[in-house]
């Protein structure tokens, strides 16, 4: 447990930090804007080309780790669509609302599998996030 801890203290300090420096008014709206685009269309790609750059994609369990993800995701599909119904009448959760929790459920979160990838198995971990 610590070490799923201490890989993601950095990600939750540098997301607060964010958040600080956009709600603070120390960034402007219009280089945020520019900080988002760089870092989505830049940064990050580069940091995915880099990791399965210096990898053995031989050693990379990439069929098993597919596997595994997708059967995570429709697992949790699978639970989120039985219980809309429910979820509906309990607490009056409209279809609209309801695809946003279906999406944030199911949705493969890159930013932060690769953060903690890196962190917690080092280049091996982050090929696999990266080939994912």
């Amino acid at each position: 447990m610590p070490l799923i801890l201490e890989s993601l203290t950095p990600i939750l300090l540098l997301t607060l930090l964010g958040w600080w420096l956009k709600h603070s008014g120390t960034i402007s709206e219009e280089h945020w804007v520019g900080f988002e685009r760089i870092t989505y269309f830049v940064i990050f790609p580069a940091q995915i080309i880099l990791a399965l750059a210096k990898a053995d994609l031989r050693t990379v369990p990439t069929l098993g780790a597919a596997v595994s993800l997708l059967a995570a995701v429709a697992v949790v599909a699978a639970l989120l669509v039985v219980s809309a119904p429910l979820l509906q009448r309990r607490f009056g959760i409209s279809g609209a609302s309801f695809t946003s929790i279906f999406q944030g459920s199911t949705r493969w979160n890159t930013f932060i599998a690769i953060a903690l990838a890196g962190s917690m198995y080092g280049a091996r971990g982050l090929a696999i996030v990266a080939v994912l």
